[in-house]
This record gives structure tokens, C-alpha cells and sequence, in this order.
């Protein structure tokens, strides 16, 4: 099955997108989030996405990630700070003896500005759900916000997510 049926028939990915879409408006419109949270449940559904219908979302699931970002904000953006290297010094790679380059795994890097507030948004309910939802495996969830990212950006910074979820979920779990 192909990921954008899969996408269409799934829940929880719905709900996880319109996560990300109101978490984009509280944060863009600097709105309340219970204001917010219930004008998304008024609606019902996420935005359209790539000409997607998409089912109604898991209310439930949707309700819990806004209110973990909520509650843990402080610690997700320090999470995701620590796991960007945003405003770091980008250290000299070391050379070994053989005059390899020795290039390091460090996290993944943003441009110095700030962080493009969509991106921000994917990256800020996915932490926000990893750490809420430790009995669901860390790569379902991975996936959902990576088909999520992919709809909204190329491949770059659906690679980006996916590092930096990566190990923010090995550290988390």
C-alpha cells in the first residue's frame, strides 16, 4: 500500500497533522492553545494536504500532543536545541594520521536564524509525542511527522527530521 493511501486511511496521522497545523497557529498568531486546541476540534479535520481526504482525526491523540507540547515546552525546546546544534560553532574537523578527514555524527544543523516556524511546529509535536507516547513504538511515530514534513518540504529537511528525531528517540526511550 502505497504511504499516501496509508496516509488517507490513518487516524492517527490525521491527528498528528492537525497538531502540527494548530501548533503552526498558536504559534504564528500567538493564540492561547486551549483556544485553538478547541477551535480544531470544532472543525473536525485537518487542512487539505497534496489533495488528501483525509479521515477525522483521533481526537484523543490530538488533544494529548497539544497538551504535552503544552505542558513540557520548556524541555522540547531544549531537547530540540541541544539535538539542531543551532548557534553552535561548527568545530574544525579532525584529521587522523593517515590524513583522512575524521568527520563526526553530530546532530543535524539549522541555519543560524531561527528555525522556519512550520518546521518548528513538525519538530515540536513529534519531541512532544516521543516522550508522551513511550508504549507506541518511536519509528511509527517517527514516520507519521516524516510523511507529514514530506508533504511541506523536500527531501532536505524531511531529512533533517529525521535525524534529529532519530536521536532524540534513542535518547528518550
Amino acid at each position: 500500500m502505497s504511504d499516501k493511501k496509508q496516509n488517507v486511511e490513518n487516524k492517527e496521522y490525521s491527528a498528528r497533522l492537525m497538531a502540527v497545523q494548530a501548533y503552526y497557529q498558536i504559534h504564528h498568531n500567538n493564540k492561547p492553545i486551549r483556544t485553538v486546541m478547541k477551535e480544531y476540534m470544532d472543525r473536525g479535520r485537518p487542512s487539505d494536504v497534496e489533495g488528501q481526504d483525509l479521515p477525522a482525526p483521533d481526537k484523543v491523540l490530538f488533544q494529548k500532543i497539544l497538551s504535552s507540547v503544552d505542558e513540557r515546552l520548556a524541555d522540547i525546546n531544549e531537547i530540540l536545541q541541544a539535538h539542531t546544534q543551532k548557534n553552535k560553532p561548527t568545530p574544525e574537523p579532525a584529521t587522523g594520521t593517515d590524513g583522512d578527514t575524521d568527520v563526526s555524527e553530530d546532530a543535524p544543523k539549522l541555519d543560524k536564524k531561527e528555525t522556519e516556524p512550520l518546521l518548528k511546529s513538525i519538530l515540536i509535536c513529534s519531541i512532544g509525542e516521543i516522550m508522551l507516547h513511550t508504549e507506541i513504538d518511536a519509528p511509527l511515530i517517527i514516520n507519521d511527522y516524516l510523511n507529514i514534513t514530506h508533504a511541506f518540504y523536500e527531501k532536505g529537511q524531511v531529512s533533517l527530521v529525521n535525524g534529529v528525531l532519530d536521536k532524540v528517540s534513542k535518547l528518550l526511550r
